[in-house]
């Protein structure tokens, strides 16, 4: 597969709205409800519930992403015990988002492009996170990790105390 064809880009897309509803969402192929909405607002952002794309292999430093990945870690996971057990997976998620960005131009003059990569590695691993929980939130992971180490039986998510039993707040 090429880099064109993985290429996702975000785009607005601006509507004529002298069309009906139905006429917008033939022309542009979306649903009922987005061209209603295209209609109201006068545009639409094409590819928005897709994962945005945008590979560039000459502008990728794997060396530079590995240790912005392992700093962020350090600075905004490390007191997690749960994020300490998936370590390396969050790592490898940033710095396959950091791949999969390294096409994208600079948002912002006021921030460098470190500051942006910075952010695209918290993000990813702050979403892997989320997402590891709440696929192991309710699956036996004991023979895998120590109970208290288990997201299920961790009283920082809402989940099972060793002290106390089902805590729901």
């Amino acid at each position: 597969m090429t880099d064109e064809q993985r290429t996702v880009k975000r785009e607005k897309v601006f509507v004529d709205q002298s069309l009906t509803t139905g006429q917008i969402s033939r022309k542009y192929k979306i649903p009922e409800s987005t061209a209603y909405t295209a209609k109201v607002k006068g545009f639409f952002v094409r590819n928005y519930g897709r994962r945005q794309i945008m590979i560039d292999r000459a502008e990728f430093e794997h060396d530079a992403a590995l240790k912005i990945a392992s700093k962020v870690f350090k600075k905004n996971f490390s007191w997690d015990d749960v994020a300490r057990t998936i370590r390396d997976d969050m790592i490898q998620e940033a710095i396959v988002r950091q791949f999969e960005l390294s096409g994208k131009p600079q948002t912002n003059e006021k921030y460098s492009k470190h500051y942006q990569r910075m952010w695209i590695a918290h993000n990813a691993m702050i979403s892997y996170l989320k997402t590891w929980i709440a696929q192991m939130r309710y699956s036996t992971v004991g023979e895998l990790f120590d109970p208290g180490m288990s997201p299920v039986m961790n009283a920082q998510y809402n989940g099972y105390d060793l002290d106390f039993g089902w805590s729901y707040y």
